[in-house]
């Protein structure tokens, strides 16, 4: 991998065309253990796509305890749902 491929898997396999629009309208940020990107109901504002780590997608119980339903790491990105067309877990 040359120094200027991005490190997450996803994003280096797209086009060069929709992958440089892509960085150029994004930033890189670092997240903290146990920060949370999405909340229920509320509309996702960013795509992030992980470069290292692992993101969890967690779902509440009735109970009140978490359950995860899905890790991500540098071979996808959290946030489909924007892609897929659903905004705040509620259909277009």
């Amino acid at each position: 991998m040359n120094a200027d491929e991005p490190r997450n898997l996803l994003l280096r396999s797209l086009p060069l065309a929709i992958r440089e629009a892509i960085l150029n309208a994004s930033e890189l940020v670092h997240l903290d253990l146990r920060e949370n990107l999405i909340e229920p109901n509320k509309p996702i504002t960013f795509l992030d796509f992980p470069e290292s780590g692992v993101m969890s997608l967690l779902q509440p119980m009735a109970d009140g305890s978490l359950v995860e339903i899905a890790n991500i790491g540098n071979e996808g990105m959290v946030g489909v749902t924007v892609v897929l067309g659903v905004i705040g877990n509620k259909p277009k």
